[in-house]
């Protein structure tokens, strides 16, 4: 405050701010700061991006994917922007488009005017493996196995001491296994016996 007091006219000194509120949980005051921030720099995506991050963390999901959305706008080929579009599309109910953004994060590929998006490796940075749990598990729920598989498999060989990466690809083996046994039942029906 000193400091904006001074120039109120430094982005950074806003969004610092916002970080600060944000790890006070003063998730208004954080919100506003970040929209102080953007409003004096709008090509930056980290307002933001944080300011998804806020919404998120009190589980408003709509709001977390339109700011994830703007972040994603200023920097379309930033493969951690695109995966954290993707986490948030999926809180928010939409699994056909976290997929593909996740996929971009994850696998990279090429943006809408042709930009190359280089995918994220995966090692032990929390957000990371906080996308590489969504693709799959988003995956594994669209009954698409076939892809949510590999992503498990890479989680447990890539970084098997970090517990939520373990126990989220477990679970999502699980839910691939429960979706092959209803596959299973459904192409094998028990015979009725005649009456």
């Amino acid at each position: 405050d000193a400091a904006i007091a001074i120039n109120e006219k430094i982005p950074n000194l806003h969004l610092l701010k916002g970080y600060s509120y944000y790890a006070m949980d003063e998730y208004d005051l954080a919100v506003e700061a970040l929209n102080q921030a953007n409003a004096l720099n709008p090509d930056d995506y980290e307002p933001d991006l944080v300011a998804s991050r806020v919404y998120f963390t009190f589980g408003e999901y709509a709001k977390a994917a339109q700011y994830a959305e703007q972040a994603v706008g200023n920097a379309p080929a930033n493969a951690r922007l695109r995966g954290n579009y993707g986490v948030m599309l999926a809180k928010n109910g939409k699994p056909a488009e976290a997929i593909k953004e996740l996929s971009l994060a994850i696998q990279g590929g090429i943006t809408s005017d042709g930009k190359v998006i280089e995918g994220l490796p995966l090692d032990y940075d929390l957000r990371i493996i906080e996308y590489y749990s969504t693709y799959g598990l988003t995956l594994a729920r669209a009954n698409r196995c076939g892809e949510a598989v590999p992503i498990f498999q890479t989680m447990l060989s890539a970084v098997p001491n970090n517990d939520v990466a373990v126990f989220n690809a477990e679970a999502g083996l699980e839910i691939c296994q429960q979706n092959l046994e209803a596959a299973e039942s459904v192409s094998d029906p028990e015979e009725t016996p005649e009456p």
